[in-house]
C-alpha cells in the first residue's frame, strides 16, 4: 500500500502544478518517435511445474506532447511476447500433458511529464500516469500418448483478465543538443491493479502459485525526431 499511495501523491502533485501553468497555442509541440524498452524485472514467480520465459527487449511507439518549457505529456504503445511451458504429470506417463502458453500484450502508458529547469538541451523531468494493458492469449497443449496428439485453446488457462490497469511513476533526463533528435532514457516503474496470470502448481503436493508480478521496473530509451 505504501507505494501505491507514492504514486497517487505524485499523480496529484503533477495536475496540482500543472493546473497553475499559463498555457499559450504557441509553445506547443509534438514529435513522435520510438521507444526502446528493457526490463529489471522478472514478469513471472514460477513454481513447480512452471517453465516461464520472456523477451526482456521491447519496442513501440511513443508521441510526445510539449505543452511549454516546463510541462507536456506522453503516450507510449509497447508490445511483449509473454511464454511459459506447464507440464500436468500423470500415471502413466504416456498421459501426461504438456501445456504452451503465449500471449501478446500491448501497453498503452499516458503519463504528465515535469521538467523542473526547462526545457533546455539537457533536461531532466519526472512523469507520472496511468497504464492500460490488453493480452490475447493461446494454449497449446500436448498430448504425451503414441500419436503426439495437439490441442488448440483460444487462450491460456492461467490468464487472469485480458486487460490491466497500472500507475506509473518515472523519472529521466532529455538530450537534445542537436536540436533534432532528442535522445530520452529513462527509469520507469508501474504497479498494475492486478495479475495477468495466475495457476496453482501443476506438481503434487506443492502449495505454490505460479503468477504473473505486478511490480514492473523497466529501463527505457526514447527516440523522438
Amino acid at each position: 500500500m505504501p507505494r501505491l499511495h507514492l504514486v497517487f501523491l505524485l499523480n496529484a502533485l503533477a495536475v496540482a502544478a500543472f493546473s497553475q501553468t499559463n498555457l499559450s497555442p504557441d509553445d506547443v509541440r509534438l514529435r513522435y518517435g520510438v521507444k526502446l524498452r528493457l526490463q529489471a524485472l522478472q514478469s513471472f514467480r514460477t513454481v513447480p511445474g512452471f517453465n516461464a520465459e520472456e523477451s526482456r527487449f521491447v519496442i513501440g511507439g511513443l508521441a510526445d506532447l510539449r505543452i511549454n518549457d516546463y510541462f507536456g505529456g506522453e503516450f507510449n504503445v509497447l508490445y511483449r511476447l509473454f511464454r511459459f511451458d506447464a507440464l500436468i504429470p500423470s500415471t502413466p506417463f504416456e498421459q501426461s500433458v504438456l501445456s504452451t502458453n503465449r500471449a501478446n500484450a500491448l501497453d498503452f502508458p499516458l503519463l504528465f511529464k515535469w521538467r523542473p529547469l526547462g526545457y533546455r538541451d539537457v533536461a531532466p523531468f519526472v512523469d507520472s500516469g496511468v497504464a492500460f494493458r490488453y493480452i490475447n492469449g493461446k494454449e497449446t497443449q500436448r498430448f504425451f500418448t503414441g500419436e503426439d496428439r495437439q490441442q488448440e485453446f483460444s487462450d491460456s488457462f492461467a490468464q487472469d483478465s485480458s486487460f490491466n490497469v497500472g500507475w506509473v511513476v518515472g523519472g529521466g533526463v532529455d538530450f537534445n543538443r542537436s536540436g533534432g533528435v532528442r535522445i530520452t532514457p529513462e527509469i520507469r516503474y508501474t504497479l498494475w491493479g492486478r495479475e495477468n496470470f495466475r495457476a496453482a502448481s501443476t506438481v503434487s503436493g506443492s502449495a505454490g502459485v505460479f503468477r504473473s508480478q505486478k511490480d514492473q521496473l523497466e529501463f527505457l530509451l526514447g527516440i523522438t525526431f
